[in-house]
């Protein structure tokens, strides 16, 4: 079972990161619609129900930096290992704030490679391996939609002036857990 959320920390206290879902805030810091929120505290504390026998419940928080805390006594404390105390076997994160086409198309990559059987840390170290190689296809075992999003992740990236291959990137991302 896997999980993609956006993550809107709170820069001064971490224990106030929040995930949204819905509608989130613009450029200009306005929003529109409802926002339901998860906290990291309701995070923390949940059991979420993984089968004993699968290969447990694998989070992707890939597109803020959720892996790197914030001021808090315990400065460990992450929505990553919330997630984690929460009972999720993996988390993927990252240490640094990256750009959105690079974060969803590694994040792509990650979620193709789970489904083909990999464990998170060899699937996030698959895509890493796709985005630094000197050749970029999209996989031709994803499906037709799924390709077409792959090169318009990638051409959105490449049109915007930037290297794929930048560690810069795709590097910041890690897997946290099993």
């Amino acid at each position: 079972m896997d999980i993609s959320a956006h993550l809107l920390p709170d820069p001064s206290d971490s224990w106030r990161s929040h995930l949204a879902f819905g509608a989130v805030p613009g450029p200009d810091g306005t929003q529109t619609g409802d926002i339901d929120r998860l906290s990291v505290q309701t995070v923390a504390a949940q059991r979420f129900p993984v089968p004993p026998d699968g290969p447990g419940l694998c989070v992707s928080l890939a597109s803020w930096m959720n892996g790197l805390p914030r001021r808090h006594q315990d400065e460990s404390f992450t929505m990553a290992a919330a997630f984690l105390a929460g009972g999720a076997s993996s988390v993927l994160g990252s240490l640094w704030l990256v750009r959105l086409h690079a974060t969803a198309l590694v994040d792509l990559l990650f979620h193709h490679e789970l489904r083909t059987g990999h464990a998170p840390a060899d699937a996030l170290r698959q895509a890493q391996l796709w985005m630094a190689g000197p050749v970029r296809e999209p996989p031709a075992s994803m499906s037709a939609d799924v390709r077409r999003l792959a090169a318009e992740l990638l051409n959105a990236l490449t049109a915007s002036g930037h290297d794929p291959a930048d560690p810069a990137f795709w590097a910041g991302l890690v897997v946290v857990g099993r």
